[in-house]
């Protein structure tokens, strides 16, 4: 799925851009490139979600042309490295870069959101899990941003909190990202992914006004 259409009226809009993959040699780092960063706005916010196996790799960096990102969220562990980055003001194509560190990866996710009329490019709250379910405040008129991934499960993951875009798979490992935009406080957010069986499951998800 991919799209540029806002949802929400006041306050933050986001829209869902799209979702790349790639399966490669083990490498400390995979660019993706020429990839649509969707408009630009002066208070616009890219959020970028991104994700790593093969080998006991830590997912450490996101690039966009060159240009770090901001770490809001990391989850490491067992081989499952997966997070949120963040660069404000910046759109059209680019390429985008995603590093590990501890042991090269060899399975790549990224997805791209695009949030319009933030009032400041650092995250409200951020939250990280590694079961089925997690929470993060959401302020009125304000979005959150979810990525989840699992080892050796069907596809199909259910989202409830946030609306589910997209999910990708790379030899039995699928990502799934969500997102949504909300006119009243949700403190807290409760954020659950559901699926036909759970392996080993990372999730995160952090939120903007």
């Amino acid at each position: 799925m991919s799209g540029l259409v806002f949802v929400g009226g006041r306050g933050v809009q986001v829209s869902y851009i799209g979702a790349h993959t790639a399966n490669v040699s083990a490498t400390a780092s995979h660019t993706f490139n020429s990839i649509d960063l969707g408009q630009t706005y002066s208070n616009g916010l890219l959020v970028l979600g991104a994700a790593a196996t093969g080998g006991v790799s830590v997912l450490n960096s996101v690039t966009v042309g060159g240009v770090p990102a901001t770490v809001d969220v990391i989850n490491n562990s067992g081989g499952i490295s997966i997070g949120l980055f963040s660069q404000a003001a910046v759109g059209g194509t680019g390429n985008v870069a995603v590093g590990v560190t501890g042991a090269n990866a060899s399975r790549f996710w990224l997805f791209v959101w695009k949030l319009r009329g933030v009032l400041s490019a650092s995250n409200r709250d951020t939250a990280s899990s590694s079961g089925t379910s997690t929470s993060v405040d959401v302020l009125k008129n304000g979005a959150g941003v979810g990525l989840v991934i699992d080892y050796n499960v069907a596809t199909n993951f259910v989202w409830t909190g946030l609306t589910k875009n997209d999910e990708q798979v790379i030899t039995n490992t699928v990502a799934s990202g969500a997102s949504g935009a909300f006119n009243a406080d949700q403190l807290p957010l409760s954020v659950t992914v559901s699926s036909p069986a759970a392996f080993d499951r990372r999730i995160v998800a952090a939120s903007w006004r």
